[in-house]
């Protein structure tokens, strides 16, 4: 699975940004004005590589929701009995209705966050208008 993980952070790259940025963000959110200088600039200057954040990712995919939330992709995970879990996304990515079912709520989780990071990554892309104007 990680690996997986590790493969699909690097074909989204302005996702991982996201997502790198996200998790530091919420790091130096923990640190706060009593703590000694040296590990506040510690906590600053730390990274997130693709091994740590697809570890993360991993032990804890909830933690994107809030992401996802941020840029208006919204994730259900439901419970349907006899069924299992299954995810689906909100308007306007909602293509097809529920997915397949999966026996454990982390399974769903998953499959719907590879398909939320590809999503938020075209949505980060520079438009083809964006990039001609730089170039000029």
């Amino acid at each position: 699975m990680k690996q997986q993980i590790i493969k699909l952070l690097n074909k989204n790259p302005h996702s991982t940004k996201e997502v790198q940025a996200w998790f530091l963000n919420n790091l130096l959110k923990t640190v706060d004005d009593d703590m000694p200088e040296e590990f506040k600039e510690f906590v600053k200057a730390q990274q997130i590589d693709d091994d740590k954040l697809a570890t993360m990712i991993k032990e804890s995919p909830r933690g994107l929701l809030d992401v996802f939330d941020e840029h208006e992709i919204y994730i259900n995970v439901v419970y349907q009995d006899e069924v299992g879990f299954v995810w689906h996304l909100g308007h306007p990515y909602s293509e097809g209705g529920a997915s397949v079912p999966y026996n454990t709520r982390k399974k769903a989780e998953h499959k719907a966050i590879f398909k939320a990071i590809e999503i938020l990554d075209n949505k980060l892309k520079p438009k083809k208008d964006e990039k001609t104007k730089e170039k000029s």
